[in-house]
């Protein structure tokens, strides 16, 4: 899985949804779930939906709550200094 992949997700309004569930879920890609015009469910495949929850419980261990709160805290120290939002979006592939 690749976040660039669930970022580029397919939109569909929930009428073509019930329309056409079958074929949409067949096509095995992730959908944002429209009601008139406004994002309501995201759907994914069931194999990124279990690598998703890897990635949580990864984050969720004490080494890396504790290695998150230190960088928070060096951030907050250093006045904030603004990301470069290029560069993250280019170490994220989605540039």
């Amino acid at each position: 899985m690749n976040l660039a992949h669930l970022m580029k997700a397919r939109y569909v309004g929930i009428k073509d949804l019930k329309a056409h569930l079958s074929s949409l879920l067949e096509i095995n890609k992730p959908l944002v779930v429209t009601d008139r015009g406004q994002p309501k469910h995201f759907v994914i495949p069931y194999e990124e939906m279990l690598e998703i929850v890897d990635i949580l419980e990864e984050a969720a261990q004490p080494k890396v709550v504790a290695q998150v709160a230190r960088a928070r805290a060096a951030y907050r120290k250093s006045g904030g200094v603004p990301v470069d939002m290029k560069r993250l979006r280019g170490k994220l592939g989605l540039a």
